[in-house]
Order: structure tokens, then C-alpha cells, then sequence
């Protein structure tokens, strides 16, 4: 099942997160507006103090590649590199505490390539937005909501093999979790 909404509100992520029993992956740059919300962070501490919860991966964005200005240019239009740094510092602030309350499954992985779009992966619900050089940021955008089996796309990314049978929806889900998975790799 594939949805399209107007902004990322329409999807409740919190309560995705919140209800997600197995693993969630973020690939969104920067997550200190997740910080700041306390449904987000209630929602992160109730997935992973679940017994099954296996493991919150968080790609994120480090201001050591040459790209993170022209990057900022799209995520946030007009910020200056102090802004940019703040912006960095908090979202690092935010999975360091998430790190330190749960050390066995939080996973963070440096940003080394150039994000294409935000992409969050909650158990079998691959959600992807994109990024836009004008005022309004990302949340404010069109959001893709997939429902899909995500062990096997996981699988299928770790082997670089798309079987011969798999689906149009199937390929379109399997392109959002690759990019994760080459952005966990540094580009590999």
C-alpha cells in the first residue's frame, strides 16, 4: 500500500514509533526538532524499552563533509554556519542521550554521502519526503507513506539482488532502503 499526504503531521510518526516492535532506521539528516518534541522522544523511549525492540539505527549529519553548506542550502534556506553548527550540535546532543540510555540498540552511523531525502524506516512502514531549496522545511513537504515487508528489502539491500519476481511497489520500497543502507556503509 502506497499513501501520499501533504505534510509529515498527516502520518503521526510519533505514534508509529511509539507502536514499532522490531527496528526503526533514520535516514533524515538532522533530528533535534525530534528532541524538542516530547511526543517523539515518549514514542523513542517506549520502542526501546520493549523486550523484542531490536535496534534504532540513526544516520546523521556531522559537520566534517565539504558538502554540509551547500546541503544546508535545502534543509535549512538562509542559516548561517553558526546556525548550521547549532543545528548539527543539537541533533548529535539528541542520539548521544538516546546512545547513553540505550547502548545496546542505538546504532549511529556519520552521514558521509550527500543525502538525496529523508527516508524513516518504522518496522514495515518505509516513509520518504524530500528536500527542497525554499522556505518551507521538509516537514511542510509532500510525504510517501509504504507499507511493506522490510526484513526482506533489508535483505535484499545486504545481498545488492532484487529477485526477478519482485513487485513495481516492492523495487519503489527496496530503492528508499538501499539508500540507507549506502548511507550506513559511507557510501559503499
Amino acid at each position: 500500500m502506497m499513501q501520499i499526504v501533504a505534510g509529515i503531521d498527516a502520518l503521526d510518526i510519533p505514534a508509529l514509533i511509539a507502536e514499532s516492535n522490531r527496528r526503526i532506521l533514520l535516514h533524515a539528516a538532522v533530528y533535534g526538532p525530534f528532541a524538542q518534541s516530547a511526543p517523539h522522544c515518549e514514542a523513542f523511549a517506549k520502542a526501546l524499552r520493549k523486550n523484542d525492540f531490536e535496534r534504532l539505527d540513526i544516520i546523521a549529519l556531522q559537520d566534517d563533509q565539504p558538502w554540509v553548506p551547500s546541503f544546508f542550502q535545502a534543509l535549512r534556506p538562509q542559516s548561517t554556519p553558526d546556525e548550521q553548527l547549532k543545528t548539527i550540535n543539537a541533533s548529535l546532543r539528541f542520539i548521544e542521550d538516546l546512545e547513553e540510555a540505550y547502548p545496546e540498540r542505538v546504532h549511529l552511523y556519520p552521514l558521509r554521502t550527500f543525502p538525496c531525502q529523508p527516508i524513516l524506516v518504522i518496522d514495515d512502514t518505509v516513509i520518504f519526503g524530500q528536500y527542497a531549496h525554499c522556505s518551507p522545511h521538509a516537514a511542510h513537504g509532500a510525504w510517501g507513506m509504504i507499507k511493506t515487508d522490510a526484513r526482506k528489502l533489508y535483505d535484499w539491500a545486504e545481498a545488492n539482488d532484487i529477485p526477478s519476481s519482485a513487485t513495481n511497489e516492492e523495487i519503489a520500497a527496496y530503492r528508499l532502503i538501499a539508500e540507507c543502507r549506502h548511507a550506513m556503509n559511507g557510501g559503499r
